[in-house]
């Protein structure tokens, strides 16, 4: 029985790797397995850009849904705004209690749904929010500008205009003296 040592290689064992590296099995097999690698890196790759665009097409989806269903609350409520400012004028005029209540319920039911009216009276023209119909003299130089009256009421949905007021503003006219 032969010992031989472990720092020593067998004649056998480097016969062995000689033949493994000339073999062409095995340098085809280790072929293919770099080729099946590089294939699942780009799968994986593919597979990731393909989840990415996935995702991006949900996203921008449900933008576009938010901006239909925003839009369609928009129209509705322009058809309203109209009925709305007949009732209040009716309520001024009447003074009646059972329109002030209904008026008053419609306005609720408008919060509920993000409609806010555009407070005006007393306010500095804001361009973004009202529209100039008439101008009156002013005698105070600081009510230069300053809305003085409401012809048509303006409304916001969740911030966004979606009616203009109609706004009367001051202009400042100094008094003459005979």
């Amino acid at each position: 029985m032969t010992v031989t040592s472990p720092s020593v290689p067998s004649p056998d064992m480097t016969e062995d790797k000689k033949a493994n590296a000339q073999d062409p099995t095995v340098a085809n097999l280790e072929k293919k397995v770099e080729e099946i690698e590089e294939a699942l890196a780009k799968a994986q790759a593919s597979e990731q850009r393909s989840l990415a665009d996935y995702q991006n097409v949900v996203r921008r989806t449900q933008e576009e849904r938010s901006k239909l269903m925003k839009l369609a609350a928009k129209d509705v409520l322009l058809s309203i705004l109209l009925p709305l400012d007949h009732l209040y004028l009716a309520k001024e005029q009447l003074h009646d209690h059972g329109l002030t209540m209904v008026y008053q319920q419609f306005q609720l039911a408008l919060q509920s749904q993000g409609v806010q009216e555009i407070e005006a009276i007393g306010q500095i023209y804001d361009e973004d929010k009202m529209e100039v119909i008439d101008q009156r003299p002013v005698t105070d130089p600081v009510k230069q500008h300053v809305v003085v009256g409401v012809t048509q009421r303006g409304y916001l949905l969740h911030g966004e205009v979606i009616r203009v007021a109609k706004v009367v503003i001051g202009v400042f006219e100094e008094k003459k003296e005979n």
